[in-house]
């Protein structure tokens, strides 16, 4: 006697099934953008950057920013985002003031940055804000005047395996978070080596 799949569940592997069919990988070449990648990637998607030295365009804060969720970017130490005469190197989630009545509305969910060196940021090298689950993975941040990874009002996140250096303020630092895990990362010459503060359930 066969036994026929329940309807809901038919309609979720199928979903399941597409969005993963549906995920891509968009492959940034040395002297290409990418946030030209970026912008044409969709929630599920890889951008993949290959060695050389990347730089945005000067009028930007940000030398790359992420709006939207479920977005991977993969790169190697020999992808450097120079982000010399910007602000940040990577800002994730929307840019803004952080109220006296608290943090802005989580605005992506999920993001995924693995493997760049990031240095010569104006203040940090990635930026996060109201996002909820990241992980910053296996990257090295050099010489960002002030910070290295900088989550803030943010949850459910993993800063794991990095290298930072030669900064004025925390090589990493965790504020106003919920659910972080800082481990097994390398930090050396800089004010403060990690800071969490103002935070819940950190480890």
């Amino acid at each position: 006697m066969r036994t026929r799949t329940p309807p809901v569940l038919l309609a979720l592997a199928l979903g399941l099934l597409s969005s993963g069919a549906l995920a891509r990988t968009l492959v940034v070449h040395p002297g290409e953008s990418i946030q030209d990648a970026v912008d044409e990637a969709e929630p599920g998607d890889t951008v993949k950057v290959l060695p050389g030295v990347y730089t945005g365009t000067a009028v930007d804060p940000c030398v790359v920013q992420v709006s939207q969720s479920g977005l991977t970017l993969l790169g190697s130490p020999d992808a450097v985002i120079d982000a010399a005469g910007h602000t940040f190197g990577v800002c994730v989630g929307e840019r803004g003031p952080i109220e006296p009545e608290g943090c802005p509305a989580v605005t992506v969910h999920g993001f995924r940055f693995e493997g760049f060196t990031v240095r010569d940021a104006g203040f940090t090298g990635v930026f996060l804000i109201g996002v909820d689950g990241f992980e910053l993975l296996g990257s090295r941040y050099l010489d960002n005047d002030e910070y290295g990874p900088f989550p803030v009002c943010s949850a459910h996140g993993r800063i794991v395996g990095n290298f930072a250096s030669g900064h004025d303020d925390a090589a990493i630092y965790v504020g106003d978070d919920d659910a972080v895990v800082v481990e097994d990362n390398f930090v050396t010459d800089s004010t403060i080596g990690v800071e969490i503060e103002n935070s819940e359930n950190a480890i």
